[in-house]
Formats: structure tokens, C-alpha cells, sequence
């Protein structure tokens, strides 16, 4: 089972710190490959706050990850259609789900494709005139720095 630790996130509950799951080390920022049988219900208490359990992290950990923001201060230009297609591919079909809802307007269905489909989607959508996007949401496109608790485009 795959666990991120979020603690360096700005929207965490906690401060940055290393955590153990069992004998395996899980600094801020990083992942580890654990057994599930690792997962005591003391390291499940974490989960949200300085832990999260799962292959891909929901969209408002990952947008404020310390690689996006150093990107972004390295002068790395704005993801391109290709890539961000390329980032979305690796996310799980609920997440993709919640981040076709904070776009403007929103990607509806009535009855959602798969995770593939919902990539292509959903990265055409975002390169698309007209339609607003979240930027805390979308940080990960690095379109915007963060100034203070708001977000300013760049360029």
C-alpha cells in the first residue's frame, strides 16, 4: 500500500515531520510502499492529517506540493497540454471526478466515463478559452504563484 506524508503540505493538519510506518522511515513530502498489515489503526488516525493512504493524492494536497511550488520559483514554464494530459492519466477516476467540478464551467456527465476519457476531458477543458480554473485546484499546472493565502497568474 502506497503512503504519502502530507505533513509539509500547507493544507495539512500538522507540521512537517518524518513518520514510521513499521520499520519504514516516510520523510515530508515523500512515499513509501508499506504492507497493508502495517497499517495499525494508530497509523489509519493519521491518515488526512499527516498521512495519506492511496496510490495518488486528491488534487488539494497535490496542488500544493513543495515540487510544484519550487517549479514555480525555478522559472519552469506553465505544463503544456501533452503533460498536464500526461499528470492527469496517473490520478484515479474520483479524482478526476472532483476536479472536472471546479473548473467553470464544470464537466458534467450522466454517466462518467473512465479515468481515461476523463484525462483527455478534462485536459482539453483546461486549455480551453472560456472556462475559469480553480487555482488551488490546478496549481500543479504551473500557471500561478502564490502570493500570500491568494493565487497570481504568471504571464
Amino acid at each position: 500500500m502506497i503512503v504519502h506524508n502530507i505533513s509539509d503540505r500547507p493544507n495539512s493538519d500538522g507540521l512537517p515531520r518524518a513518520i514510521y510506518v513499521g520499520k519504514t522511515l516516510i520523510r515530508p513530502g515523500k512515499f513509501a510502499d508499506v504492507p497493508e498489515a502495517l497499517l495499525t489503526p494508530k497509523v489509519r488516525k493519521l491518515h488526512g492529517k499527516y498521512l495519506w493512504i492511496g496510490s495518488t493524492l486528491p488534487a488539494m494536497f497535490t496542488s500544493t506540493s513543495k515540487a510544484a511550488l519550487k517549479a514555480l520559483e525555478s522559472g519552469v514554464d506553465a505544463m503544456s497540454l501533452l503533460e498536464a494530459r500526461e499528470y492527469l492519466s496517473t490520478m484515479e477516476r474520483d479524482d478526476l471526478l472532483e476536479l472536472c467540478s471546479m473548473i467553470t464551467p464544470p464537466l458534467q456527465f450522466e454517466r462518467p466515463p473512465g479515468a481515461a476519457m476523463l484525462s483527455i476531458l478534462l485536459s482539453r477543458a483546461l486549455f480551453r478559452d472560456g472556462v475559469d480554473v480553480n487555482p488551488g485546484a490546478f496549481f500543479w499546472l504551473r500557471r500561478w504563484k502564490r502570493v500570500g493565502d491568494d493565487f497570481e497568474e504568471i504571464g
